[in-house]
């Protein structure tokens, strides 16, 4: 009787296409069943933030609206939870609903009325989520006269839908004088960024310009007045962070700021908080070294922001509105994170990662600015039969690590873009990984638009001292017509690269290092004996945090000297016998301590990039881990460094390294310091605890023209 269904080649296509199509039936219907299933239990196990049994049971139901598979890997509906209904209609009907039912207390444009707060345009107090959104209509909040709405789940994502419409106005009636001129601020484009090399009134990059040099050509602050320089405001984030490592943006008398959950707008005059954007994380957020975060990008009206559960949002610079939201790591749990600033150039945004001390794989991802959809992925690690895999023993490159997770600099004329790549893992073991284990350690040029590798240097092959390459890199054009990359290393070494080519131009030695003989012509070092870690521990120069580590230098093209936050400190460094690496745990097999013998130092360095020579160093003795909390280095027009240490914020002449001027903040300073001008001042902003203090000159104040006889002076 089956006959018919092999007479013929024809007679048999049919069927073979019934059963493919049956068989992917089957299977989505299992993988969708197994997602509902997944989705129940760790509701039950309370798992997943926001999302009670109840509500996990009408999430599933089928034909589910949601992204099941996103809820698990996030287990928080404040991230994942999307509005399903925001068609035209959805917004019509959610609005009726407003009108008949909201608007008598949140006033009839949800603008605020005599009851009910504002709902558009600013910070919603009990969460800007839409989740959030949807549990305070459905809950109501207890102790005020906002009751619960016993609506349909599509009733209330309507409702919600036209609320964020009323949002995503561009009219929006300003609220004060602050919202107003917030409101005016004009889009960020790249050819305005790509123009701002030694930055002036905004400050637009995380390093202040695409070349790195973190130089301002601001000089009302000098060497000759910043003794009078004084805190104008101060800014506190409200989160439980002890310590911030924010370079802040500025754009036309706006800052914004972050840490770790938290974006702010505030006033650059004043530092009123003109909007607030909070993001929850969700449980198991995997951070090998603090809970931190660097900073933001900018373009057209949106920030650019990166989370520790490893997504890049966008946001609205104007309302602090979420734009987009996309995972740049689906699987955060095996120690991926985003903590650095993102890099946006043309019409990308580019992040890098932080996972380098885990069982990962390390990468650089760009994403189209407009819509957050993925353009291009370059793996610091290479997979097998990739170029560079060779340089990994066995199938060590699957959990190689390769960390990204300092932003990067960019040149705008040749289109390539200049990426550090951390140390392997396991941090300190080298027996299992043998050989140079690239791309790490590294600077990768890649082309801007495709990330495709132009060519790529390592500064420490085979690392096993930790001493990762995830530094800022800085570009500088030489007077005899050069276009060269600065970098003062981790590994105690200052190099020179033809940034064209990625040619070995040259590197001297900035601290003591007792770990290479020398630096061969070709820019590979020559390692002494017996500086590999040991079960006993070797003493090694430098330590682990390295002779320079992700605090930015800065650069001043007019005395043509880079200067460097260092670290003069050896370390002893201890291996520990293999194990099989985990997901989600630390894959270090080893471990370090800071070595006693001898001075040690948080030190400023200025160097001569003509020549590697150091033209002078500022010391400041430090004896306790707390002392080794610093931050980046401004320098200015007006002839100015601003560098910290732990608590003090100082400035320093960058002639030669004198010191002018010192505030004790109160707080650990871990961030990079940054300069704007706005209604015609400068100001010196910085980081320190929680808190931004912006620092501005104090100027005579007015003679009293009462009656009073003004004070003698």
């Amino acid at each position: 009787m089956f006959a018919p269904l092999t007479n013929g080649r024809g007679r048999l296509l049919p069927v073979i296409l019934v059963m493919i199509v049956a068989a992917a039936g089957l299977i989505w219907h299992v993988t969708a069943l197994r997602l509902r299933v997944r989705v129940i239990s760790l509701a039950v196990e309370g798992k997943i933030a926001g999302l009670d049994l109840r509500d996990a049971a009408g999430v599933i139901w089928p034909p589910s609206s949601y992204d099941l598979e996103q809820l698990i890997e996030t287990r928080s509906a404040y991230v994942s939870m999307h509005n399903p209904f925001t068609t035209p209609t959805d917004v019509a009907v959610g609005g009726v609903t407003f009108r008949s039912q909201c608007a008598a207390c949140h006033g009839a444009t949800a603008r605020g009325g005599d009851v009910g707060p504002s709902l558009v345009g600013g910070h919603r107090k009990h969460g800007d989520s839409a989740w959030a959104v949807l549990e305070v209509i459905r809950k109501g909040v207890v102790g005020t006269s906002m009751p619960p709405h016993a609506w349909s789940m599509r009733r209330l994502w309507q409702t919600i839908a036209y609320l964020d419409s009323l949002s995503r106005s561009d009219d929006l009636p300003a609220q004060s004088r602050s919202a107003a001129e917030l409101s005016r601020t004009t889009p960020v484009s790249y050819e305005e960024i790509a123009a701002n090399n030694n930055p002036g009134g905004d400050w637009l990059t995380y390093s202040g310009s695409y070349s790195g040099a973190r130089h301002s050509s601001l000089a009302q602050i000098t060497v000759d007045n910043v003794g009078a320089l004084a805190p104008s405001w101060i800014f506190q984030f409200s989160g439980s962070v002890d310590r911030l490592e924010v370079s802040p943006i500025v754009h036309q008398g706006v800052v914004f700021a972050s840490d770790p959950t938290t974006v702010v707008a505030l006033d650059a005059r004043t530092g009123e908080k003109l909007w607030e954007f909070d993001r929850p994380l969700p449980p198991e957020v995997r951070t090998c070294c603090g809970v931190v975060n660097r900073g933001l990008a900018i373009l057209g009206n949106n920030l650019y922001f990166g989370t520790l559960d490893a997504h890049l949002i966008a946001l609205s610079m104007r309302t602090g509105r979420v734009v987009w939201d996309v995972p740049v790591a689906h699987n955060f749990r095996a120690g991926y994170s985003i903590t650095g600033a993102p890099l946006v150039y043309r019409n990308l945004v580019v992040t890098g990662v932080s996972c380098g001390d885990y069982a990962t794989r390390g990468f650089i991802a760009a994403f189209d600015a407009a819509t957050g959809k993925e353009r291009w992925r370059f793996w610091a690690v290479p997979a097998r039969g990739e170029p560079g895999s060779e340089t990994w023993a066995d199938d060590s490159w699957r959990v190689g690590g390769g960390g990204t997770w300092v932003t990067g600099s960019y040149d705008p004329k040749l289109d390539v873009l200049y990426w550090g790549v951390g140390n392997p893992a396991p941090d300190f073991d080298s027996t299992t990984r043998r050989g140079d284990n690239l791309y790490t350690n590294s600077v990768v040029a890649l082309r801007g638009t495709t990330g495709a590798l132009l060519w790529h240097f390592q500064f420490t092959p085979g690392d096993d001292h930790d001493w990762d390459s995830a530094q800022v890199l800085t570009l500088v054009d030489r007077a005899n017509g050069s276009h060269q990359l600065l970098l003062a290393n981790r590994n105690g070494f200052f190099y020179a690269l033809d940034r064209e080519t990625g040619q070995f131009l040259g590197a001297h030695p900035f601290v003591r290092e007792t770990w290479a003989t020398a630096i061969d012509a070709s820019g590979r070092p020559l390692r002494a004996a017996g500086v590999a870690p040991s079960p006993e521990g070797v003493l090694v120069y430098p330590s682990v945090a390295g002779a320079t580590n992700w605090w930015s230098p800065s650069y001043d093209p007019n005395l043509d000297l880079l200067f460097v936050p260092a670290i003069e400190q050896g370390g002893v460094y201890f291996s520990e016998p293999h194990r099989h690496p985990e997901s989600g745990e630390l894959y270090v097999d080893g471990s370090t301590s800071d070595a006693d013998a001898g001075a040690a130092y948080s030190s400023v360095i200025a160097i001569s990039p003509k020549d590697g020579a150091v033209t002078w160093r500022y010391r400041r003795p430090f004896r306790t881990v707390g002392d080794l909390r610093r931050g980046g280095i401004l320098s200015t027009q007006g002839g100015l460094l601003f560098a910290a240490q732990n608590h003090l914020f100082y400035a320093l002449n960058a002639r030669n390294g004198k010191l002018l001027w010192s505030f004790p903040t109160g707080g650990k300073t871990s961030g990079q310091p940054i300069s704007y001008a706005a209604a015609g001042e400068q100001y010196v902003l910085m980081a320190a605890g929680n808190a931004l203090i912006a620092f501005s000159i104090v100027r005579d104040p007015p003679i009293d023209s009462g009656d009073s006889p003004s004070p003698s002076r």
